[in-house]
């Protein structure tokens, strides 16, 4: 956001074209008949570094979870999720975690 308020700017421009050939699971083409892909994949996170060229994305596709940097476009798996979880990924939910006092 602008520091007077008044709009928004673009910081980082994200282009995930590399990611389906490097990880084919997230490829789904029987969802959608109209369009030749869909890709399954969910942002879970951005986390921004100290330095702008830190900052990275954690996408989830299927069984796996992707480190995305936005800064020089590479990325690499950090975490294997069917080695841990059995559940089909339509029942999974993962949330961000987040300090508070509040109970809900």
């Amino acid at each position: 956001m602008l520091s007077d308020y008044s709009g928004w700017f673009v910081r980082f421009q994200v282009e995930l074209d590399d990611l389906p050939e490097a990880f084919p699971e997230m490829i789904n083409s029987y969802l959608y008949q109209s369009s030749p892909y869909y890709y399954q994949f969910n942002v879970f996170d951005v986390v921004r570094g100290e330095k702008e060229e830190d900052t990275f994305m954690v996408v989830r596709i299927p069984g796996k979870l992707i480190r995305y940097n936005v800064h020089d476009k590479s990325f690499k798996q950090i975490f294997n999720l069917t080695v841990y979880f059995s559940f089909p990924e339509s029942n999974s939910n993962v949330h961000r975690y987040t300090e508070t006092l509040t109970s809900f």
